[in-house]
């Protein structure tokens, strides 16, 4: 099974990781902060996120291959036991949240497009059988997955956006150069609520270091990955600025979507939907797997009892909001407040990795 831990799947890992669910609802609030200058605080965030992407592959170099598979990075380098579980209990706690939030927004996204009088309880039992599945077949089964479906999926998708760019108006574009650096600065904390895929990497880069591939490739097929979805964004992003510009941009819930309804007299739309049903059922099934495996790490118990518990908190996460407003007001500041630590965290071991010099394996 070790053969599906090959440079491919982990670029494609990599990149659905970083993409997320792929339903960029955080565009039209950043709209709304800076306007046409949203290239600026993007341009932060994939400087941020490359920064990641160096620190996390560098410190799976320090990782001895002979040793037995660990939770996460933290517990094979820290040697204060509490301190790493304490960061990997946060760690799993951040990942439940964000599959709350992809699913309880996919919902959302799909009551508006297709099925507007469907219970949310519904929806969310129905997508949670699809890692419940997955989960008996250990992670090769859920990397299989996610590999078999990203091409044809990421092929319609691009196909469908670039479709969009029949009504659009380059002018829409400018000015590029802020006016306000005020609210650029205000709009950089936000940045956190896209970096939540770096945090996956700390539990599955040491499985497929487990599976000796070599850390050249790695730090390439890592980075292969992260600017492929960057690029996705940008042209997301591009888009929604040509179709609808920057104002109008901002006062829709789903600038994307209705950038595809436009065209063909809004009859793409449900078409459309599919890719992201797909983007949602991935990043879904990556982070409630690596929850899923940071349990099963410290309580020695492979069951899928254990599975359906965890989709199970997934799913009370999900239907608890009133609405898609608390969803983002509630969960959003606690997921950034995660990340900020466990970031701070990885700082903290690379620097003593660094300080300590310790010998590298190939």
């Amino acid at each position: 099974m070790l053969k599906q831990r090959n440079r491919n799947a982990m670029a494609i890992l990599t990149f659905e990781a970083v993409l997320g669910s792929g339903l960029f609802e955080w565009v039209p609030a950043w709209l709304d902060r800076v306007h046409t200058a949203i290239w600026v605080p993007f341009a932060a965030y994939v400087l941020v996120a490359a920064v990641l992407s160096l620190l996390i592959v560098d410190l799976i170099r320090a990782l001895d291959p002979q040793k037995a598979p660990s939770a996460t990075v933290f517990d094979a380098l820290m040697r204060t036991r509490w301190l790493s579980a304490a960061i990997n209990g946060l760690m799993l706690v951040a990942f439940l949240i964000y599959a709350g939030i992809a699913l309880r927004t996919a919902i959302h996204l799909i009551k508006y497009i297709a099925l507007p009088y469907t219970p949310v309880l519904v929806l969310a039992v129905l997508w949670m059988l699809i890692p419940l599945q997955l989960f008996s077949g250990g992670f090769d089964t859920v990397l299989r997955f996610e590999v078999a479906l990203f091409w044809p999926t990421l092929i319609v998708a691009i196909i469908m956006l670039l479709l969009c760019l029949e009504v659009s108006d380059l002018a829409n574009l400018l000015p590029v150069w802020p006016t306000d650096w005020g609210a650029v600065a205000r709009t950089l904390p936000q940045l956190l609520y896209l970096l939540p895929g770096w945090m996956l990497f700390a539990v599955y880069l040491p499985l497929f270091r487990d599976a000796s591939r070599h850390l050249g490739s790695m730090r390439l097929m890592v980075l292969t990955g992260f600017l492929s979805a960057a690029a996705l964004q940008a042209l997301n992003i591009g888009i929604v600025l040509v179709d609808f510009g920057p104002y109008e941009g901002a006062t829709l819930n789903w600038p994307i979507v209705e950038a595809v309804r436009i065209q063909q007299e809004g009859r793409w739309p449900v078409l459309f939907l599919l890719p992201i049903l797909v983007a949602v059922s991935s990043v879904i099934n990556l982070y409630a797997y690596a929850a899923y495996r940071i349990v099963v790490c410290y309580t020695r118990i492979r069951s899928m009892w254990v599975a359906a518990l965890l989709l199970a908190i997934v799913i009370i996460l999900c239907v608890i909001p009133e609405s898609l407003k608390y969803v983002f007001s509630g969960y959003a500041p606690v997921l950034e407040l995660a990340e900020a630590i466990i970031y701070a965290a990885l700082l903290g071991l690379w620097i003593r990795t660094k300080m300590k010099g310790r010998p590298r394996c190939s």
